[in-house]
């Protein structure tokens, strides 16, 4: 559906349904067909190009940027960066772990967990990935001034608070 199409049904909704209409649909559904297209467009990339998941990226990142120097964390630190379950993390480390991205290290503290660490290919990747993913999130918002997209980004995280 394109922009105009999705005035005329808005309208329609307005006209058919005077109940149910709100204002608020002029902004949530162009919002959630814009997160759509900006979410399922860099998943894509990911898949396509990097045969990762989003959920893979997330953790990757979370090593890299939070990890240190070694790009280390526990499970428990990085769960605390996430919003997986612990059946999700362990399912993902393991796609990680085979796919070579991540290693598992013994915790001399606590025997009952691993370090999770993020290997040499999964350093290589992350900066990567992220550049691909970022010029296509950049592609999607083409057709803003700088001026636009820092009031977008300000109303975002005004509405998050």
């Amino acid at each position: 559906m394109d922009i105009n199409d999705l005035t005329k049904d808005l309208e329609l909704l307005k006209r058919k349904a005077p109940d149910t209409y709100n204002d608020i649909v002029y902004f949530g559904v162009p919002f959630y067909m814009f997160h759509s297209k900006f979410f399922e467009g860099a998943n894509k990339i990911l898949k396509d190009e990097y045969n990762l998941t989003r959920s893979e990226i997330d953790i990757l990142s979370s090593l890299f940027f939070s990890g240190g120097e070694n790009c280390t964390l526990t499970p428990t630190a990085l769960m605390g960066r996430l919003l997986f379950s612990w059946g999700g993390v362990t399912k993902i480390l393991k796609k990680l772990e085979e796919k070579g991205f991540v290693q598992r290290l013994e915790n001399k503290d606590d025997k009952r967990s691993k370090f999770v660490k993020l290997h040499e290919k999964g350093k290589e990747i992350v900066p990567l990935a992220l550049k691909s993913v970022f010029s296509y999130e950049e592609s999607c918002l083409k057709n803003l001034d700088e001026n636009e997209k820092d009031l977008l980004s300000s109303l975002l995280r005004k509405a998050l608070q």
